[in-house]
């Protein structure tokens, strides 16, 4: 559908729609019904269409960060280890899919609790496709939000996500840095879609855009959204709190309102350069960096899965948080302590925290990342 539309329209006109889905601007339709008749329902393949804006826009920061902040905001073989992450669980993902899509469609078809299909006729009206949308965008990143919290709460999930937080720098390949075996561990928040009458084809268009959505977000070089979105929607300073020591708040993909009522929402009041582990990396090799996440697993808490790692409180719920106001911003702009090495490890910056900074225990959950 998406292809033949696009056909039809100019280069600037495609190229403006393809940027607005890493905001999550596209208009709403049903992804089963086909574009005319004669012909088959299609899908878009968002984050296909998306890789090409993942390279441009990179590149647009680098060269903006450099004249800004008079400095590059990239390590060239940092940024080759983000890429390199990013394939690796692409392949991963894609043997994950052969599983969890059938699984997915079977439990639709025979077990879902809630059904949007009127059965006797094929086109949805307006309304009806708006709901649905809607309704998916709500439960995806509601799923998204308790599938990202567990990953910092408990240690076996934090094996596979702390991969995403071993940077030592926020940039947007960041976005890219991702756990080979996340994809695995997604599986159940994924079937939950399908018990609450989420179509498979429906699932698969928000569960791209939530994703792609994220990436923008993953910078230094943007401050606070305008117009009081910031209550609304996660952002870059949202998310530099969440990658920022000691991290484990803000747990939220497009929305933040669940952190907010949830009690995990923490306010970025100036910007500082403190990203990474507590123990770094010592390695840029992608399969490595995956590899020794799980060894810290298996030496730290013996493989207990479950072994509790951030504590938030599991029954705090709280409506009156959502119109809580923002506190007012300190801006300043990243300032680096010390240098970075090239590669984490004996010279990196995460290590050379003072030791008292590394015993502080934060309330609320935000403890230090291990």
């Amino acid at each position: 559908m998406w292809g033949q539309v696009a056909a039809e329209k100019s280069f600037a006109q495609v190229f403006l729609e393809r940027l607005g889905v890493l905001f999550y601007i596209v208009k709403p339709f049903d992804p089963d019904t086909p574009v005319s008749s004669g012909e088959e329902a299609e899908s878009p393949d968002f984050i296909q269409q998306a890789i090409p804006f993942f390279i441009l826009l990179c590149l647009v920061e680098g060269i903006v960060g450099a004249v800004w902040r008079g400095k590059s905001v990239y390590r060239w073989n940092d940024l080759v280890c983000s890429y390199g992450l990013g394939l690796l669980q692409t392949v991963v993902s894609f043997f994950v899919k052969l599983i969890q899509v059938p699984l997915y469609v079977w439990i639709y078809e025979n077990i879902r609790l809630v059904s949007f299909d009127r059965g006797d006729e094929q086109t949805k009206s307006v309304g009806e496709i708006w709901g649905l949308w809607l309704w998916t965008i709500f439960l995806v990143d509601f799923l998204y939000y308790w599938f990202h919290r567990c990953s910092h709460e408990f240690q076996g999930m934090w094996a596979a996500h702390s991969v995403h937080h071993s940077g030592e720098t926020l940039n947007l390949s960041t976005a890219l840095r991702q756990g080979a075996y996340q994809p695995v561990l997604g599986v159940p928040f994924a079937l939950v879609c399908a018990l609450l009458g989420i179509p498979p084809s429906m699932y698969c268009i928000h569960g791209s855009l939530n994703t792609l959505v994220q990436f923008w977000i993953h910078t230094e070089l943007v401050w606070r959204l305008p117009f009081g979105l910031e209550y609304v929607l996660n952002s870059a300073s949202h998310h530099r709190l969440h990658h920022h020591y000691p991290g484990n708040c803000n747990y939220g993909g497009f929305l933040i309102v669940f952190d907010r009522v949830f009690g995990t929402f923490v306010a970025e009041l100036k910007q500082e350069d403190d990203y990474g582990l507590a123990e770094q990396m010592t390695t840029l090799n992608p399969v490595l960096v995956n590899v020794r996440q799980f060894e810290k697993f298996r030496r730290r808490v013996k493989g207990r899965f479950f072994a509790r790692r951030a504590r938030h409180p599991w029954l705090y719920f709280s409506l009156g948080d959502l119109f809580k106001p923002l506190p007012p911003p300190l801006r300043t702009l990243p300032l680096r302590v010390g240098g970075k090495s090239s590669m984490g490890g004996a010279g990196s910056w995460t290590q050379k925290r003072v030791s008292t900074q590394q015993k502080v225990l934060v309330k609320g959950g935000r403890r230090r990342r291990r």
